[in-house]
């Protein structure tokens, strides 16, 4: 899904879009976490790496998971090893993909299955259009004032769980079969360095009341993607 929506840099020889990463936030085995250290030791160190690490950084209840700790790991091997880099650390993304370890293709799947899920109650996550977020930061990858940082891309506000399910719902036009548990937690990420290089026209839609529409864009029919 990321590599499609980054597509555009295909053909750039100077930029290197590393989007063969992790597809799981909980995967546990070792060897999948291994497969993307190995492809990324056998890159070209003289080229502009943009690598996409997680917002899920600041989650602390997520802190201690593998998922995490890799991201972290591989956040420092680029440090040292690409003097050009830029680090996109990313919320919950929507597009098309058959990945049904997305959080909306799992909301998605269940619902249109009939299938039971656990609802975290004071869960939120913050969710974004893949297509939008390529659009808005290609003129940073393509820039040099990016050279060597890191920068977290998210939306101002997440949405809580019991929320997103609702409008998958509405969408859907099902009820969902949920188990209500008092758990989840609701974190928050720095994005002002994103929102300053946004273009003001942009902002709308990544706005929670936009939401709806993203989703629609990609789920307004019950049939998998």
């Amino acid at each position: 899904m990321v590599a499609k929506a980054f597509a555009a840099f295909e053909n750039e020889q100077q930029v290197l879009v590393f989007a063969s990463g992790v597809s799981r936030s909980n995967e546990v085995r070792a060897e999948v976490y291994q497969r993307e250290i190995d492809l990324f030791e056998k890159q070209d160190t003289d080229l502009r790496l943009v690598y996409f690490s997680t917002c899920a950084l600041f989650d602390p209840t997520l802190s201690n998971g593998p998922y995490v700790k890799h991201k972290l790991r591989m956040e420092e091997r680029i440090r040292r090893s690409f003097q050009n880099h830029l680090i996109v650390r990313l919320p919950n993304l929507v597009g098309h993909t058959k990945n049904p370890f997305t959080l909306t293709n799992f909301i998605r799947d269940h619902i249109v299955q009939q299938e039971t899920f656990e609802l975290h109650l004071y869960a939120a996550r913050y969710i974004m259009d893949v297509e939008f977020v390529a659009q808005d930061l290609a003129p940073l990858i393509r820039s040099n004032e990016r050279q060597g940082t890191s920068i977290n891309v998210c939306s101002d506000e997440p949405i809580p769980l019991p929320q997103l399910v609702l409008l998958m719902e509405k969408i859907l036009d099902k009820k969902a079969d949920v188990i209500r548990t008092d758990k989840g937690h609701r974190y928050s990420v720095d994005n002002a360095d994103f929102m300053a290089h946004l273009d003001v026209r942009h902002r709308h839609r990544y706005a929670l009341d936009d939401l709806e529409n993203t989703l629609r864009k990609y789920y307004g029919c019950a049939v998998r993607s």
